[in-house]
């Protein structure tokens, strides 16, 4: 008989109805209970979702519950704690983005869980996107011939750098793979950030600026060039022709894009699959179920989750890096020399 994972959620917002819909696509999954401060969520939730058993404190809800793996749905700030507390009870955990404030947290997370021997992934979902993973076999199969550049728009600064680049810096490391250096310009109304214009975001720690163009080297030679405007997505130059995935919003009326264009071809044609996922908005909630049925796969095939600790903390230093390089003025050299937030 197949082995049923009993889940716990930490944190009742509005991400953690996304994570539910994942564990209810994925046919090993039993979310039990959660936790959450707020007494009107912890209401809300329980009645939408019919679970009897919720906690204002997650640590109750971890030594009581017989958990197998929990998500957490917290805001940055609480994510090392929830994760820490976690791996020393044996749960496996599937933590949101960005995965901590510092690399100093993300180490003390990847290091409690290798100590503890539970999986740690990062919902950096579109490691689950079918669109990624297809234009991934393409470029493997020659489509758009050898990649050389990736062009990536949508990180915006401020808060935005941690809660959306993220995703983006995350997404460019898909295709180009480790960083070797990082240049960046971080500015408030075209002017370059001072001490005036850093301030302690609720939750997510030390951030700055309305702009943050940043140029990534890879250590394969291919290049990558950061944007915070436009619609969120990738454009993936190869030597034969481009690929772009984008991702808009209405009233646009093509909200989702994946499409190539070759040297052999005079016109840009729209990639699909037979269900049309790859270009529709519901593409989101695949992507989450992907990740989440990883997390039962890496448990029981006992390797990493494909967007696994050591993923979020590369997209993390990535970010620091761009404070780097802003306060100093200069290109900076991965790995990190210091793992507190650079702009301190």
């Amino acid at each position: 008989m197949l082995k049923r994972y009993r889940v716990g959620i930490v944190g009742c917002g509005h991400i953690s109805r996304t994570h539910m819909h994942a564990y209810r696509t994925v046919f090993a999954t039993d979310v039990v209970t959660a936790a959450e401060v707020v007494e009107d969520r912890r209401q809300a939730f329980s009645e939408e979702y019919r679970i009897a058993t919720l906690y204002n404190d997650y640590r109750e809800m971890l030594d009581n519950e017989d958990l197998d793996i929990i998500s957490v749905c917290t805001l940055a700030d609480s994510h090392c704690e929830i994760t820490v507390a976690a791996a020393e009870r044996g749960i496996h955990v599937l933590c949101e983005k960005p995965m901590a404030l510092d690399l100093e947290e993300a180490d003390r997370m990847i290091d409690a869980c290798k100590q503890a021997g539970v999986k740690l992934a990062i919902d950096h979902h579109r490691r689950g996107d079918a669109r990624y993973h297809f234009a991934q076999q393409l470029i493997a199969d020659g489509a758009i011939g050898e990649l050389q550049a990736i062009i990536a728009e949508g990180a915006t600064a401020g808060v935005g750098l941690m809660e959306t680049a993220t995703h983006l810096y995350d997404s460019i490391r898909i295709f180009g793979g480790d960083v070797d250096w990082v240049f960046a310009h971080i500015t408030t109304n075209g002017d370059d950030i001072s001490s005036n214009d850093m301030v302690h975001a609720p939750s997510r720690g030390l951030v700055a600026g309305d702009n943050a163009p940043a140029y990534f080297y890879f250590k394969n030679g291919i290049y990558a060039m950061v944007h915070s405007f436009g619609d969120f997505g990738v454009e993936l130059i190869g030597t034969k022709g481009r690929m772009v995935i984008k991702e808009g919003y209405k009233p646009r009326s093509q909200p989702h894009l994946f499409g190539i264009w070759t040297h052999d071809s005079s016109e840009w044609q729209l990639i699909t699959t037979e269900r049309d996922e790859l270009i529709t908005p519901s593409h989101f909630r695949l992507a989450y179920a992907r990740v989440a049925q990883e997390m039962i796969d890496c448990i029981e095939e006992d390797r990493a989750h494909c967007s696994s600790g050591e993923e979020g903390r590369a997209a993390l230093e990535l970010i620091m890096a761009v404070y780097k390089s802003q306060r100093t003025g200069a290109r900076v050299k991965l790995p990190l020399d210091v793992r507190v937030n650079p702009l301190k």
